[in-house]
């Protein structure tokens, strides 16, 4: 067995990283793994190399036993060091993620016969940030993306912030995830004959549909509306761009939404932490909100897709109207109201 050979062994890390990533190119190919996936572990090899360098590229086995040192290991020597674009500490969250890609690499070798030895670590603990957006910045956030999109030059960077603030509209609005955002299709938006509109959501192993206020349809049209006019060029449609939130001239969504972008819009409209509030902070602004205005925590789970499959079962029986009711029963009407006017901000002009 070549894996067993004495040579093979000795050879240096990169080696058996350019051997695991061809592995994982065929997983790619294969499409057993995401494209997005493959970037991240090349990123973490980069690091594994790194720390075998340090110590002088010693064989698998060796860097295995000097990986789990907690001194000196790679967690205590990873954990010295600062991020490249913030100059801030490597998080304990990135840590372990990295931690865990080696691992899976080492575990790959043993299985190739290239080495014996699996790292002995720890995960390093991690605060949940559950935290809502703070109620009295969000006008203020609203505002300054409003302006964002307005001065924004051309119509690709403008087809993005307008993606991005929409997504923000749309969580804050109703509770879903941005997993669910990224499923939206416009078939998913349907209306009864009495105007009501209706959101059928999926994602995460789960599905629900669900009534949405008058505002929030409002949203979503005037982001219909939006793409039909800025992409004209590439002859935009529902049809052929049937995810609501795709990328400019593409049929897909982005794969991660621009964290750049929220970060710089929380940080200018005065959020203290804003590194600490990712998009899903808006999803518990809502249902923060909603348990704030009385609604029992089982029908905010129904609503937003939270509930488990006891509670799921239990409550089968509701109609999406009496939740739609219950959630939003104190909100007075003007804030669900549409508008029925195309905001300046969206650059959209109506010749009629």
């Amino acid at each position: 067995d070549a894996g067993n050979d004495i040579g093979v062994r000795r050879k240096t890390i990169r080696y058996f990283l350019d051997l695991y990533l061809d592995a994982i190119q065929v997983r790619v190919d294969r499409q057993n793994l995401s494209i997005h996936r493959q970037r991240c572990l090349i990123h973490t090899m980069k690091q594994l190399e790194r720390f075998s360098k340090v110590h002088k590229e010693p064989d698998l086995d060796r860097l295995a036993v000097i990986y789990g040192r907690e001194i000196d290991g790679y967690n205590h020597w990873r954990g010295k060091q600062k991020t490249q674009k913030t100059g801030k500490s490597i998080s304990n969250r990135t840590l372990n993620n990295e931690m865990n890609d080696h691992k899976s690499f080492f575990n790959w070798c043993i299985n190739q016969g290239y080495s014996t030895v699996q790292p002995r670590t720890k995960d390093n603990e991690v605060t949940k940030t559950n935290y809502p957006f703070p109620t009295e910045y969000y006008a203020k956030l609203c505002r300054t993306a409003q302006s964002d999109i307005e001065s924004a030059v051309g119509a690709k960077n403008k087809w993005s912030k307008t993606n991005y603030f929409y997504v923000i509209l749309l969580m804050n609005g109703i509770g879903c995830r941005v997993v669910e955002i990224k499923n939206m299709k416009w078939s998913d938006l349907t209306y009864d004959k009495n105007g009501n509109a209706f959101l059928y959501i999926h994602g995460k192993g789960k599905e629900r549909s669900i009534q949405i206020p008058p505002r929030v349809a409002e949203h979503l049209e005037r982001l219909r509306q939006f793409k039909r006019y800025w992409g004209a060029s590439f002859s935009w449609n529902e049809s052929d761009n049937d995810y609501i939130f795709s990328s400019y001239n593409s049929k897909t969504p982005p794969r991660h939404f621009d964290p750049d972008f929220r970060r710089d819009l929380m940080k200018r409209s005065g959020v203290k932490n804003y590194e600490g509030y990712q998009y899903v902070c808006f999803r518990h602004k809502f249902i923060t909100d909603a348990l704030k205005n009385g609604v029992h925590s089982l029908q905010v789970a129904k609503y937003t897709g939270t509930s488990q499959r006891m509670i799921e079962k239990t409550y089968e029986g509701l109609i999406p109207k009496d939740v739609f009711n219950l959630v939003f029963k104190d909100v007075p009407q003007e804030a669900l109201a549409a508008k029925s006017t195309m905001p300046k901000f969206l650059g959209v002009h109506n010749d009629d």
